[in-house]
Protein backbone atom coordinates (compact mmCIF):
# COMPACT_ATOMS: atom_id res chain seq x y z
CA UNK A 1 0.00 0.00 0.00
CA UNK A 2 1.18 3.46 -0.83
CA UNK A 3 -0.97 5.12 1.83
CA UNK A 4 -2.20 3.52 5.05
CA UNK A 5 -5.51 4.17 6.78
CA UNK A 6 -3.75 5.84 9.73
CA UNK A 7 -1.87 8.22 7.43
CA UNK A 8 -5.04 9.06 5.52
CA UNK A 9 -7.10 9.79 8.64
CA UNK A 10 -4.40 11.51 10.70
CA UNK A 11 -2.42 13.51 8.14
CA UNK A 12 -3.50 13.53 4.50
CA UNK A 13 -7.31 13.79 4.67
CA UNK A 14 -8.47 14.80 8.13
CA UNK A 15 -12.02 15.42 6.91
CA UNK A 16 -12.39 11.64 6.43
CA UNK A 17 -12.63 11.04 10.19
CA UNK A 18 -16.46 10.94 10.32
CA UNK A 19 -16.66 8.58 7.32
CA UNK A 20 -17.58 5.00 8.21
CA UNK A 21 -14.61 2.64 8.57
CA UNK A 22 -15.91 0.27 5.91
CA UNK A 23 -16.13 3.13 3.38
CA UNK A 24 -12.66 4.39 4.29
CA UNK A 25 -11.20 0.89 3.81
CA UNK A 26 -13.03 0.30 0.54
CA UNK A 27 -12.06 3.57 -1.11
CA UNK A 28 -8.51 3.48 0.27
CA UNK A 29 -7.95 0.03 -1.21
CA UNK A 30 -9.32 1.26 -4.53
CA UNK A 31 -7.21 4.44 -4.44
CA UNK A 32 -4.01 2.50 -3.71
CA UNK A 33 -4.83 -0.01 -6.45
CA UNK A 34 -5.58 2.77 -8.96
CA UNK A 35 -2.28 4.53 -8.22
CA UNK A 36 -0.16 1.37 -8.29
CA UNK A 37 -1.92 0.31 -11.50
CA UNK A 38 -1.32 3.66 -13.17
CA UNK A 39 2.34 3.71 -12.15
CA UNK A 40 2.80 0.06 -13.15
CA UNK A 41 4.06 -1.10 -9.75
CA UNK A 42 5.50 0.27 -6.54
CA UNK A 43 7.56 3.28 -7.62
CA UNK A 44 11.20 3.79 -6.65
CA UNK A 45 12.25 6.78 -4.58
CA UNK A 46 12.73 9.93 -6.62
CA UNK A 47 15.99 11.87 -6.26
CA UNK A 48 15.67 14.28 -3.34
CA UNK A 49 12.29 12.88 -2.29
CA UNK A 50 11.67 12.80 1.50
CA UNK A 51 11.43 9.29 2.97
CA UNK A 52 7.81 9.80 4.03
CA UNK A 53 6.87 10.42 0.35
CA UNK A 54 4.36 13.25 0.89
CA UNK A 55 3.79 13.90 -2.82
CA UNK A 56 2.90 10.29 -3.56
CA UNK A 57 0.69 10.00 -0.47
CA UNK A 58 -1.09 13.27 -1.30
CA UNK A 59 -1.90 11.89 -4.76
CA UNK A 60 -3.36 8.72 -3.23
CA UNK A 61 -5.39 10.80 -0.74
CA UNK A 62 -6.77 12.89 -3.63
CA UNK A 63 -7.62 9.70 -5.47
CA UNK A 64 -9.43 8.47 -2.32
CA UNK A 65 -11.46 11.68 -2.21
CA UNK A 66 -12.35 11.48 -5.91
CA UNK A 67 -13.50 7.89 -5.52
CA UNK A 68 -15.48 8.57 -2.35
CA UNK A 69 -17.27 11.56 -3.88
CA UNK A 70 -17.82 9.86 -7.22
CA UNK A 71 -19.37 6.83 -5.57
CA UNK A 72 -21.59 8.64 -3.10
CA UNK A 73 -22.05 12.08 -4.67
CA UNK A 74 -21.26 14.49 -1.79
CA UNK A 75 -19.15 15.15 1.29
CA UNK A 76 -21.04 17.11 3.96
CA UNK A 77 -18.97 20.26 4.61
CA UNK A 78 -19.78 20.36 8.34
CA UNK A 79 -19.34 16.73 9.33
CA UNK A 80 -17.23 15.24 6.54
CA UNK A 81 -19.84 12.51 6.04
CA UNK A 82 -20.20 11.26 2.50
CA UNK A 83 -23.89 11.40 1.61
CA UNK A 84 -26.24 11.15 -1.36
CA UNK A 85 -27.37 14.56 -2.64
CA UNK A 86 -30.45 13.86 -4.75
CA UNK A 87 -31.71 11.23 -7.15
CA UNK A 88 -29.40 11.36 -10.18
CA UNK A 89 -30.72 12.54 -13.52
CA UNK A 90 -29.13 12.12 -16.92
CA UNK A 91 -27.63 15.59 -16.67
CA UNK A 92 -26.14 15.17 -13.21
CA UNK A 93 -24.78 11.73 -14.06
CA UNK A 94 -22.98 13.12 -17.10
CA UNK A 95 -21.68 16.15 -15.22
CA UNK A 96 -20.48 13.98 -12.34
CA UNK A 97 -18.73 11.58 -14.71
CA UNK A 98 -16.88 14.39 -16.50
CA UNK A 99 -15.93 16.04 -13.21
CA UNK A 100 -14.55 12.73 -11.93
CA UNK A 101 -12.56 12.24 -15.12
CA UNK A 102 -11.04 15.70 -14.76
CA UNK A 103 -10.11 14.96 -11.15
CA UNK A 104 -8.53 11.63 -12.08
CA UNK A 105 -6.45 13.43 -14.69
CA UNK A 106 -5.11 15.58 -11.84
CA UNK A 107 -4.22 12.42 -9.91
CA UNK A 108 -2.50 10.98 -13.00
CA UNK A 109 -0.47 14.19 -13.43
CA UNK A 110 0.59 14.01 -9.78
CA UNK A 111 1.68 10.39 -10.31
CA UNK A 112 3.52 11.01 -13.60
CA UNK A 113 7.02 11.45 -12.07
CA UNK A 114 6.61 8.17 -10.18
CA UNK A 115 5.40 6.40 -13.33
CA UNK A 116 8.35 7.77 -15.31
CA UNK A 117 10.81 6.66 -12.62
CA UNK A 118 9.24 3.20 -12.48
CA UNK A 119 9.37 2.82 -16.27
CA UNK A 120 12.97 4.07 -16.37
CA UNK A 121 14.05 1.51 -13.77
CA UNK A 122 12.19 -1.40 -15.41
CA UNK A 123 13.54 -0.56 -18.86
CA UNK A 124 17.14 -1.03 -17.77
CA UNK A 125 18.87 -4.01 -19.36
CA UNK A 126 20.99 -6.58 -17.56
CA UNK A 127 23.54 -8.41 -19.73
CA UNK A 128 21.51 -7.99 -22.87
CA UNK A 129 18.21 -9.14 -21.34
CA UNK A 130 15.39 -6.67 -21.00
CA UNK A 131 12.98 -7.22 -18.14
CA UNK A 132 9.39 -6.20 -18.83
Amino acid sequence: MLLTKEELLNKYYLRALPVEDSDVDLFLTRANAFCVGYIGGVPPMLPGEPKDRPTLKTAVALCWEVMARGETKQVDQKTGNITEVAPPTGTTKTATQYAALDQFSTVREMLRPFKNAFEFNTNQTDRGVKFL
